[in-house]
């Protein structure tokens, strides 16, 4: 499932409208998100943009990969509608052990390591999550 970005060097249009598609998703999702002055989860939904930036910018990510992740971004983002709920919350730590679990198969993707290793434990805290 995760491979090297290398091998994906040419990518077909459905693979593009795929990943556009997730990304549409992930950010409709965020875009749900209530404001931080309507929640206390402040600052979740810039985390997740954050989150869904690089993963979109990173080049070291295949089309494949770069999809598998915004997923994850998108189901956070959902479970930020109500992040105590305990379906929720596990909703969440599944999805922030699939992205912790592509940082560690995927060291050449910098960017996405450096800046998931920052998000990533903000996230799980608001989510109460260790």
């Amino acid at each position: 499932m995760l491979e090297n970005a290398q091998t994906h060097n040419q990518t077909t249009p459905e693979d593009e409208a795929n990943l556009d598609a997730i990304a549409t998703d992930a950010t409709n999702a965020i875009n749900q998100l209530p404001t931080a002055t309507q929640t206390q989860l402040t600052g979740t939904k810039e985390l997740l943009r954050q989150l869904q930036r690089i993963i979109e910018a990173e080049d070291n990510l295949s089309p494949q990969d770069k999809a598998q992740a915004l997923e994850q971004v998108k189901i956070l983002a959902e479970a930020g509608k109500n992040p105590q709920a305990p379906q929720k919350q596990e909703q969440a730590q599944t999805a922030i052990r699939i992205l912790r679990g592509m940082i560690a198969e995927l060291p050449n993707a910098h960017d996405f390591l450096e800046e998931s290793t920052r998000i990533l434990p903000q996230l799980a805290e608001i989510f109460g999550i260790k």
